[in-house]
């Protein structure tokens, strides 16, 4: 009994002379419409994304993935609310969303964390749960877009995702309390075939439009010609 006794203490002692760990800062990234064959990890070869893979090398890559719901605004309050669409009443991107309910980010936020959110939400209303929020209304504009900064309507010049990456890093090193843990969203738009890319990018776009418009000639000339 003795020697269980002592085996209690010394266990008791060396558990409380543990350094505690701290919980982790959080930063979701969300890139809207951004297929994984896209992304240069998954090895697909349509273009390079070293910054992704970085995440992918240092962190986990998913091969596999499941959704409740696929369809662009209730996919995020999927991901707020981590409830079935029929559950949080989010089924379309029409139907309003109830921001009264609970979700994630206001659970964060009892747990003593900081919270923002910047980009493309596409849920009507003033986000709750988010001590910083600065969100696109609706699907946004990708040329010098409106942006909802804590619920004050402010038109910004410039590309939509370079606003949102800027806003972002603003609110990271300068205006959040950096002794206080943080959960950032970050929630980019990406252009795609047919839509504003950014003006660095045009050069880029009209290239590989003209190489397409070649190839379908190509194509075209080719199934004109005479069969032997």
């Amino acid at each position: 009994m003795k020697a269980l006794y002592t085996f209690v203490l010394c266990s008791l002692f060396l558990f409380s002379c543990q350094e505690k760990v701290s919980p982790p800062n959080i930063v979701f990234i969300m890139s809207d419409d951004h297929a994984y064959q896209a992304i240069s990890a998954y090895g697909h070869g349509l273009n390079n994304t070293p910054n992704i893979d970085r995440i992918a090398k240092e962190g986990a890559l998913f091969n596999k993935g499941f959704v409740t719901n696929s369809i662009c605004a209730p996919s995020r309050a999927v991901m707020l609310t981590g409830k079935h669409s029929f559950v949080n009443g989010k089924v379309d991107n029409i139907q309003d969303f109830n921001w009264d309910q609970d979700n994630f980010a206001k659970q964060l936020q009892k747990a003593g964390y900081q919270t923002a959110m910047v980009g493309k939400i596409h849920l009507r209303g003033l986000p709750q749960g988010f001590d910083y929020s600065a969100v696109l209304p609706g699907q946004g504009h990708y040329y010098n877009p409106d942006f909802i900064i804590d619920g004050v309507k402010k038109q910004i010049e410039g590309y939509v995702t370079s606003i949102t990456t800027q806003l972002s890093l603003d609110w990271l090193k300068n205006k959040r309390n950096k002794a206080q843990l943080l959960t950032s969203q970050c929630r980019w738009r990406i252009w795609r075939k047919y839509r504003l890319c950014a003006q660095k990018y045009r050069s880029v776009e009209n290239n590989s439009q003209r190489r397409q418009n070649r190839s379908v000639k190509s194509m075209s000339t080719r199934s004109q010609l005479p069969k032997h």
